[in-house]
């Protein structure tokens, strides 16, 4: 009897099992389907809150060498080892850039100078006339007469042209070998920077209206590419060529596609700027704020600032890469202007 009674009584731990069982089930199921989304499906995922990571820009704040010098230009010589400094007022010197220390006096001084692609000759653009004088044979080898203060230079990459630019003329093209004229170009144009480009076949210009200009060496002819909202202090092509970039005193830097004449980056400085250098490689552009005592670096290609100088007084008069961009050379405007060299980050 008890045993008929346990055989067929219900089996209550049984029952309650499968009772949770069915509940258990669902919850179960439901959990792997929870799991397989958020494995299969990010999107299901709460955002993963990464602080982003701050990369402090370089500062530096002690140049390697500073001395008292000129206003003018502070340009290199071609092989690097001297560097050019004066002013209208008073004669050129030229100091070794490894030491600071003064190499030799120059005849006189004038207001821009450059020197000639193979190092032989110096223009040094004076109040009327731009001198060529012979380094080696230290005298004056050409004297090109014009009208006005001779504010920019530039040489062709053969130095068989010479550009230059005096408020009165505006720009003029000469035969170097000849030192005859060989174009007036446009004169009612304030021009404070011009530069050719690296087959020579064009001179680029920009000026106080802001215009991109490029001129044809050959035909005369003028471009133009751009315009900036303010004056234009720098421009400056790539090695290849292809790219022209220009600046001008708001900050504004841009990229043109020299081919096409298209805009292809523009950037801004964190302030005005007074002066700006292109290294030889193309790839490190040097900025001089107007306000304050700072140089930012650019790389060129990617836009990011790769560091920042601020260790001079006074304003940026001039900025002059070495010609292996390992070193920026600068003047600063004052009662006591002063030359600094900077050693720039790789």
């Amino acid at each position: 009897m008890s045993d008929h009674i346990e055989t067929n009584a219900p089996n209550q731990g049984l029952s309650g099992r499968r009772s949770r069982g069915r509940f258990l089930l669902p919850l179960i199921v439901l959990g792997e389907l929870a799991a397989i989304c958020y494995l299969a499906y990010p999107s299901f995922r709460p955002a993963l809150q990464v602080p982003p990571v701050k990369r402090e820009t370089p500062r530096i704040e002690t140049p390697r060498l500073s001395w008292q010098a000129g206003l003018v230009d502070l340009p290199f010589s071609p092989d690097g080892k001297s560097l050019v400094s004066g002013s209208p007022y008073k004669k050129l010197t030229f100091w070794d850039p490894l030491t600071g220390q003064e190499q030799q006096t120059g005849p006189y001084g004038g207001f821009s100078t450059i020197f000639a692609p193979d190092g032989q000759t110096l223009a040094i653009g004076r109040f009327q006339d731009v001198v060529f004088w012979d380094l080696a044979k230290r005298e004056e080898r050409a004297n090109l007469k014009v009208r006005g203060p001779v504010l920019s230079l530039a040489f062709s990459p053969n130095g068989k042209i010479l550009a230059s630019f005096t408020d009165l003329e505006g720009l003029t093209l000469w035969d170097v070998a000849g030192a005859k004229r060989r174009a007036s170009l446009r004169a009612e144009i304030r021009h404070l920077s011009i530069m050719f480009s690296p087959d020579g076949q064009t001179l680029a210009s920009g000026g106080s209206d802001g215009l991109v200009r490029l001129w044809d060496v050959n035909t005369y002819k003028e471009r133009r590419l751009g315009v900036h909202k303010s004056a234009i202090v720098f421009v400056a092509f790539t090695p290849d060529g292809q790219t022209l970039i220009s600046g001008s005193y708001d900050g504004i830097v841009r990229l043109w596609d020299v081919p096409t004449g298209k805009k292809r980056a523009m950037r801004r400085a964190s302030d005005w700027v007074s002066s700006m250098a292109l290294a030889t490689g193309g790839r490190t552009l040097a900025l001089a704020l107007a306000r304050k005592p700072t140089i930012e670096l650019w790389d060129v290609p990617t836009g990011r600032t790769q560091a920042i100088l601020s260790g001079h007084l006074g304003s940026v008069d001039s900025l002059a890469f070495s010609p292996d961009g390992r070193t920026l050379a600068m003047t600063t405007v004052d009662v006591n202007p002063f030359a600094y060299l900077w050693d720039v980050p790789p």
